[in-house]
């Protein structure tokens, strides 16, 4: 197990530590023993590390980005907090539950996959792709089909007005019509 350096790792990557058929053996003595954490099938955590649910939510649906509730609740912009950490995909929606939480991944048309930025993670080193606030707020209304701002407690001085109408250009109509009643 020491031998596995990456936090997070595939069971075809613990299957070259641990040589031909005593991989999968090895994989859950190590985790009933917990000394990993099966996030998904194939996808495993070391035990011992500490890491942002934020990481595992990049590596649990490739390529993805945190999002919309999730980011909007971490900046400020909404006071609701996200008992799930709320992503972007391109492909098929997903969900996903496992010790280290509840990761949920929504699609979006593969022109809308941008304004993501990358943050290193202090706690494992890894880097996490994290939408911008006025980019998640945008994610938000396009996936949840939030026609109006109006019932929504947004804290608007936490987004910045220029960067929201340049993204605003690539979403539908409806989208950027709400957004200019507020900027």
């Amino acid at each position: 197990m020491n031998n596995i350096g990456m936090p997070i790792f595939t069971a075809e990557q613990a299957g070259r530590v641990v040589k031909g058929e005593y991989a999968n053996l090895s994989l859950n003595r190590w985790e009933k023993r917990g000394e990993i954490i099966r996030l998904k099938r194939g996808l495993y955590l070391r035990g011992d590390v500490q890491i942002d649910e934020m990481v595992i939510a990049n590596y649990l649906y490739q390529p993805s980005y945190v999002s919309m509730e999730t980011v909007l609740n971490q900046t400020g912009v909404i006071p609701d907090f996200a008992g799930t950490i709320t992503s972007i995909v391109t492909g098929r929606p997903r969900n996903f539950a496992n010790r280290e939480g509840n990761f949920g991944y929504s699609r979006v048309r593969t022109e809308l996959f941008f304004g993501y930025e990358m943050i290193k993670d202090v706690k494992s080193g890894l880097y996490i792709k994290i939408a911008r606030p006025e980019k998640a707020l945008l994610d938000y209304m396009y996936v949840r089909r939030v026609p109006k701002l109006d019932e929504t407690r947004i804290e608007w001085e936490h987004l910045k007005k220029t960067v929201l109408l340049t993204m605003a250009k690539s979403y539908p109509n409806w989208v950027r019509k709400e957004i200019r009643r507020y900027v």
